[in-house]
């Protein structure tokens, strides 16, 4: 079976309230972890204020089908498919589907890929969302802050 990955940006459609924020984000995570594990999908999640950022790696039947729920998930609107292909070398193989949103690493990875918290990811260039995701997961594994667990 040949690997593939998509990427996306959505506009996150969370609570306010920073605790229902976090079960929020904490029952995508869940669910994500969960399935991914089950069909063998890794990837990479990244909220930035009131964004989502995404890829995912897998076969690309259930990759489709992933995007079709997110698609019509009531916490992401204006979903952006970044970029898509065939996997050449894996990125996310030991996430079944990391996330962290601590602001001193998030805000290092955006550093890092030439990226702000206040930029418009659904019209950034997708290799700095890709630099964005693969920063934040080295950063977040090297300093255990897979903070959304």
């Amino acid at each position: 079976m040949s690997r593939h990955f998509i990427l996306y940006s959505s506009d996150a459609r969370l609570p306010d309230d920073p605790a229902d924020r976090l079960m929020q984000l904490c029952d995508i995570l869940v669910r994500a972890r969960r399935h991914n594990s089950a069909n063998q999908v890794s990837g990479y999640l990244a909220l930035v204020g009131n964004q989502f950022i995404q890829m995912l790696e897998g076969d690309s039947v259930v990759l489709s089908a992933i995007m079709l729920r997110i698609g019509i998930d009531y916490r992401h609107s204006n979903l952006v498919v970044r970029q898509k292909g065939k996997v050449t070398t894996p990125l996310f193989n030991d996430w079944e589907m990391g996330c962290c949103v601590e602001p001193d690493v998030v805000k290092h990875a955006l550093e890092r890929a030439g990226l702000a918290a206040s930029d418009d990811f659904s019209k950034a260039p997708a290799e700095a969302l890709r630099t964005f995701l693969v920063t934040l997961s080295w950063l977040a594994k090297t300093s255990g802050e897979d903070c959304v667990a």
